[in-house]
């Protein structure tokens, strides 16, 4: 294997992004169902620009192996911006082999170098495997209950 390489996304990269998207779902590691439609409306929306967040991938051996969703927002609580990781996918032929630990510390100088104070997620509590792994890289484990309401009736 090749040392992993980590990057934005280019909208080419999009198809594999996708496999790799409904890949985690189909483990069942989101909260809601993922389909195509959302997919396609969370890259419109990142290209708007870096403002609206970013997606990276880690790259091994000629091919996406990973990504990472990232999305800003204020805390007043923090004193500056948040980045959202709102997801973050290794392929599971390619877990245990580092690649994650080093896309999570991209990730965080990715954040770093554009003014970021901290990163926020949510990790599902039945997926240990994901919390351990926060855990090891000197994540704080928040105590705290998470919520949402659905607004609409386009998004379930």
């Amino acid at each position: 294997m090749n040392n992993p390489t980590f990057r934005p996304h280019h909208p080419a990269d999009e198809t594999a992004i996708a496999r790799l998207m409904h890949g985690m779902y189909d483990e069942g590691d989101g909260i809601r169902s993922i389909d195509d439609d959302k997919i396609a409306g969370t890259f419109t929306h990142l290209h708007e620009g870096e403002q609206h967040g970013a997606c990276l991938v880690a790259e091994a051996d000629g091919g996406i192996v990973g990504y990472a969703l990232l999305f800003p927002f204020w805390s007043s609580e923090y004193g500056g911006l948040l980045l959202l990781l709102d997801e973050l996918y290794i392929a599971p032929q390619r877990r245990s082999q580092g690649i994650g630990g080093q896309f999570l510390a991209y990730i965080e100088g990715y954040a770093r170098a554009r003014g970021y104070v901290a990163l926020n997620f949510i990790a599902m509590n039945h997926n240990k495997r994901a919390i351990d792994f926060y855990l090891r890289h000197d994540y704080y484990l928040i105590p705290a209950v998470s919520f949402d309401k659905l607004l609409g009736s386009g998004w379930i």
